[in-house]
């Protein structure tokens, strides 16, 4: 079986496709297909004719494709003229069996939620606030990291808009 995945931020193109493949073996592979720029503005029948002619440039048979994986964008899941509309309305009768997959980043900050880490962040981000909001606490701290030879030189703000700084707050404070 095949399966396409597409990854895209609407917002700043350059669109990724990536093939992945599953042989008699049940071993997967992972490869990059295409990387298409899209200029002006990006609608989901624009995604869709870049993609269209990047499975056709590559000669990948349509009715292999089994599953798509793609943001949370309007311009990507809209049914009706979204990429996953036009692309279920050129598949035609295989639209049925096409999987969508929502893009495994989203999963993750979804998972995040539901794993209660709250106490542990309230106590990284107190930390790391009371480091960074002081001068005297910051300058301190940047000169014991730099007298252990620490692999970085400071720590990292978290803020709640960019769910995906948990993970790299939490990171950068394990290490240090």
């Amino acid at each position: 079986s095949l399966l396409i995945s597409q990854n895209s931020n609407t917002k700043q193109p350059p669109l990724s496709y990536f093939v992945h493949e599953k042989n008699n073996n049940f071993k997967t592979s992972e490869e990059l297909a295409s990387l298409v720029s899209l200029h002006g503005r990006t609608t989901g029948a624009d995604i869709f004719n870049a993609f269209k002619k990047s499975v056709d440039d590559l000669s990948l048979q349509w009715d292999k494709l089994v599953g798509v994986t793609t943001d949370g964008a309007p311009a990507m899941v809209g049914e009706v003229n979204g990429f996953i509309g036009c692309l279920k309305k050129h598949i035609g009768d295989r639209a049925a069996l096409l999987k969508q997959y929502h893009c495994i980043i989203h999963q993750e900050a979804l998972c995040a939620k539901y794993l209660k880490f709250k106490e542990v962040m309230e106590f990284v981000v107190s930390t790391v606030n009371f480091i960074r909001a002081r001068s005297l606490n910051h300058c301190e701290f940047q000169s014991f990291l730099e007298n252990i030879n620490a692999t970085y030189g400071d720590v990292l703000y978290h803020t709640e808009v960019r769910w995906l700084s948990w993970g790299n707050v939490l990171k950068r404070f394990f290490v240090l």
